[in-house]
Parts: structure tokens; sequence; C-alpha cells
């Protein structure tokens, strides 16, 4: 019991957020965070992000490189033509989109 309570005192605000949250344990979010954890070192992610929000400067740098990715991403699935695609992107896109967000 003493071992369980030290732990949990050293574990990170953001470690128990991620564990006791449910946003990402279900529907589209699960899948999504399933896709991020598989497709990253989540390690280097982390100190990515932390290195993007060092400074105003860098994580305006980091903000404006993202709006183009968004952009560019959003567009082409506003285009497509496939069926998966269309149906996903139709139900979740506005909930999704984060150019406009990035632009601002």
């Amino acid at each position: 019991r003493l071992g369980q309570l030290a732990a949990r005192a050293l574990e990170s605000e953001s470690a128990r957020i991620l564990k006791s949250g449910s946003a990402n344990k279900r529907g589209l979010s699960k899948l999504l965070d399933a896709t991020l954890r598989e497709g990253h070192d989540m390690q280097t992610f982390g100190l990515g992000t932390a290195a993007a929000l060092a400074s105003r400067e860098r994580y305006s740098r980091f903000t404006s490189s993202m709006h183009a990715v968004y952009d560019r991403m959003e567009a082409s699935l506003d285009r497509s033509g496939s069926v998966p695609i269309a149906l996903v992107w139709g139900r979740h896109g506005d909930h999704l989109r984060r150019a406009p967000a990035l632009a601002e």
C-alpha cells in the first residue's frame, strides 16, 4: 500500500489525467489515440512538444507549421472521393478541423 502511494505521488499530473480521463477511451478518439501511440515514439513526441512550447517564438513557429499541415490535410479530406473517408469526415469533420483555430 505504501509503495502504491509513493508511486502515485511521483506520477505526473498529465499522466493521471490520461489514465483517468475518458475522452480518448471510446469511439473515434480511441482509434486516433491508438494510431498516435503506434506511429510515434511517445518519449520523442513528448520532448518535441516540450521544445515547441519552450518559448513564444518556438510556439509561434510550431503553430504556423501546424496550420499549413492541417489546412492541406483538411482540404484533401474535403475533396476526397473515397466513400469511407467521406463518411468519417462528413460525420466528424466539424469536430476534427484544426486549421481555422490555428489560423487565429
